[in-house]
C-alpha cells in the first residue's frame, strides 16, 4: 500500500471536536481525507479548523466515495460494535472510541467479525499509550516488580443522575478506562462483588486469576465536578507503583526510586495530547494498518476488562459476588 496511510472519521461532537480531529493534522505518513456527521454544519466546521478538505452527512456516502484505508468512530456507546462489524464486513480498518461494545456477547461478534475478515479493529483506550501509563506497564512487566499483588483504582465521578440506570451508565460510558487498566496492568480477573451508596458511588473488590486482589473505588463529586484519579500497584518483589491522572507515575522498590515519569509542562514544552494518549493511540492505529500488525488495544486484548466491567455491572443489579469465566 501507498505509505501514507488514507483515514475518513465518523462523528463531530464535543468530545472529538476537542480530543480526537486536533490530533489528526500531526499524525505522521497519515492523509484524513473526509469526515462525517448528521450535523452537516457541524461536520464542516470542525473539518475547516483541522485541514480536513470533504464533509458528508451520509457516512456510507464518504466510505463510497472516498474508499479509505481506515475508519474512526466517535459515536455513541450503543453504535461502536455495530459499525465496527459494518466497516470491516465493508472492508475497512476500523478504530472506535470505547466501550468497544455494550456487552461481552457484542464483544465476541466483533472478534469474530474481525478474525473472519482480517481487517484491523482497536478500541481507543488512550489511557493505554500516555506515556505515564505505558511506564507504570513496563514497572508491572519488570522483574523487580516480582508478581502482582494489589492494585487501587480510585476515580470520581463527575457526571449523572442518582439512580442505579445513571450510575450502569457512567461506568461503561466513563469508568470503561478503569476496568481496561486493571485488567491491562493486571491479568485476567477471577471474580468481583459490587456495592453501591447513595446517590451512586460504588466500590469494588476484585480477585484476580494471577492470585493478586484489588479495589475500585468510584465516589461521587456531583457538586463540584472535580475529577481525579490514582492508581497504585504492589508486588512481591517489594515494588509500589502510584500514577495520578494518568499523566504522572512514579515507583519504589522499598525505599529507593526506581521509575517516574512527569510532564514537562513549564514553557508549553508538553503536548497535553501525547500525555493524555490522544495522538499516540491514533498513531498507532496507522502504524497497525501500515504493517498488517495487530495494535496495543485490539479488541481482542480488552476482552478481560470488559468481562470485569459486565461482572461488576451485574454484581451491582444483585447485590451477589459475581465469577468470571
Amino acid at each position: 500500500m501507498n505509505d501514507r496511510v488514507k483515514i475518513c472519521m465518523i462523528g463531530a461532537g464535543g468530545h472529538s471536536s476537542r480530543n480526537i480531529y486536533p490530533c489528526f493534522p500531526v499524525l505522521k505518513n497519515t492523509e484524513v481525507s473526509a469526515n462525517a456527521d448528521l450535523n452537516l454544519g457541524r461536520a464542516k466546521d470542525v473539518a475547516m479548523k483541522n485541514g480536513i478538505p470533504r464533509s458528508y452527512a451520509d457516512y456510507h456516502e464518504m466510505l463510497d466515495k472516498e474508499r479509505p484505508d481506515g475508519v474512526v468512530v466517535c459515536v455513541g456507546p450503543n453504535f461502536h460494535a455495530e459499525c465496527a462489524i459494518e466497516l470491516m464486513d465493508a472492508g475497512f480498518h476500523v478504530c472506535t472510541e470505547k466501550p468497544p461494545a455494550v456487552s461481552l456477547k457484542q464483544c465476541q461478534q466483533v472478534i469474530e467479525t474481525q478474525k473472519r475478515t482480517g481487517k484491523i479493529c482497536m478500541t481507543a483506550f488512550k489511557k493505554r499509550f500516555a506515556p505515564a501509563g505505558v511506564k507504570m506497564k513496563q514497572v508491572v512487566e519488570s522483574a523487580d516488580f516480582g508478581n502482582p499483588s494489589t492494585i487501587s483504582v480510585f476515580r470520581t465521578r463527575d457526571k449523572g443522575g442518582n439512580g442505579i440506570e445513571d450510575c450502569l451508565a457512567y461506568i461503561l460510558d466513563s469508568g470503561v478506562h478503569m476496568f481496561d487498566l486493571v485488567a491491562w496492568l493486571f491479568g485476567p480477573a477471577s471474580s468481583v462483588q459490587a456495592i453501591r451508596s447513595e446517590p451512586t458511588s460504588v466500590a469494588v473488590l476484585v480477585s484476580f486469576a494471577n492470585g493478586a486482589v484489588g479495589t475500585m473505588l468510584f465516589p461521587t463529586t456531583l457538586s463540584n465536578r472535580r475529577i481525579w484519579e490514582e492508581i497504585t500497584v504492589t508486588g512481591s518483589g517489594g515494588v509500589f507503583a502510584r500514577m495520578e491522572n494518568s499523566t504522572e507515575m512514579i515507583a519504589f522498590k522499598k525505599e529507593q526510586p526506581i521509575a517516574a515519569y512527569k510532564p514537562e509542562w513549564c514553557f508549553a514544552s508538553c503536548d497535553s495530547s501525547v500525555e493524555m494518549g490522544f495522538i499516540p493511540e491514533l498513531q498507532a492505529f496507522v502504524e497497525a494498518i501500515r504493517s498488517g500488525n495487530k495494535p496495543e488495544s485490539s479488541v481482542e486484548s480488552v476482552l478481560p476488562g470488559m468481562a470485569l466491567l459486565e461482572a461488576t455491572l451485574e454484581s451491582l443489579k444483585t447485590g451477589k459476588n459475581v465469577s468470571i469465566s
